[in-house]
């Protein structure tokens, strides 16, 4: 399964602006919820592109 960072460096979607220490941050405190996770709260998403990413992060996650 893919890191963050990696998904965010193959994103084309949306775009979307986060500090690369963060990405690394996230995926330390989240990983273990990857299969699990249905809900996300994100504030503050700009262009919606995190949105696209993080749906690619959580295989659970509705969207």
């Amino acid at each position: 399964m893919k890191n963050l960072k990696e998904l965010y460096q193959e994103h084309h979607g949306k775009s979307s602006d986060k500090w690369d220490i963060y990405l690394e941050i996230y995926h330390n405190i989240l990983s273990g919820q990857q299969k699990t996770l249905k809900n996300l709260l994100e504030i503050g998403v700009q262009n919606g592109g995190s949105l696209e990413i993080w749906s690619k992060y959580f295989q659970m996650l509705k969207t």
